[in-house]
Order: C-alpha cells, then structure tokens, then sequence
C-alpha cells in the first residue's frame, strides 16, 4: 500500500537544519540540504532571465560577461560553486569565477561568468545557464 506524506516543513530531529536522506543503494546517506541547487538561472544574451530560482538581477559587465546576483547570498564566497552552465551550441565556450563587480574580490552574493569563441575573444551568447550548489548563509 502506497503512502502519500502532506507537509510544509521538514526539520531535522537532532540537528534542525540536517536531514539525512538514504541512497538509491540503500547502502549510504546524503544530507538533503547539501544535494539542493541553491541557484539557477537561465537568461539569453540580452540579459533577459527566462526563469530562475533564487536569482535576483543580472549585470551585463560586457560582451559575454555577465554577472548573476543571488536573491539568497552564501554563507561566503568559498561556500558555493557552479554545478553547470551552458551557451550557445557551437559558437562558444564559458568560464566562471567567483569574482564580482568588476573586480578581484570575491562575493557572496553573486557570481561571474564570462563566454569566450574558440578564438578566446568575449562573445554574447543567446542560451544560457548555470546551476549553483553549496551553503547559504
């Protein structure tokens, strides 16, 4: 007999941010927290945002630099990283790094990601996309 489980929050019994989930194999668990994309946005080379989660404004730094700012920020910039991120087929290839604003300090609050041609020169891409996990603060 299946079960159907109807809530609005789940809280961890011993720790309440930690929920231990098991695995496929059933043979080892994960933190359910720390699995979640914390961040997604996909947006074209207009900077317009098709969808997103978490994501709060774009900057357009330049041709095919970008910056994607968190509604939610990290716990610090060495709490997240890029799960994914996409371009347009053929024409390009990306690069991040978590420097913002058009400098070299690191935020929590956002990151950068810049598109390259095969050449190496900046170029505005129509398909793009990133996944970002790690610890919000």
């Amino acid at each position: 007999m299946a079960s159907v489980l109807k809530v609005d929050t789940l809280t961890g019994v011993t720790t309440a941010g930690s929920i231990s989930v098991t695995g496929e194999g059933h043979t080892t668990t994960t933190n359910l927290q720390q699995g979640l994309t914390k961040v997604w946005c996909k947006w074209n080379a207009s900077v317009t945002v098709d969808d997103s989660f978490n994501q709060s404004s774009m900057v357009d730094v330049g041709t095919g630099d970008y910056e994607v700012v968190f509604t939610n920020d990290f716990g610090a910039a060495s709490k997240f990283a890029a799960g994914a991120l996409g371009g347009q087929y053929g024409v390009a290839s990306g690069f991040m790094s978590w420097t913002g604003g058009g400098n070299n300090n690191t935020h929590a609050d956002r990151i950068k990601v810049q598109f390259v041609n095969s050449s190496g020169s900046p170029t505005d891409c129509d398909k793009n996309t990133i996944l970002v996990v790690g610890d919000l603060a």
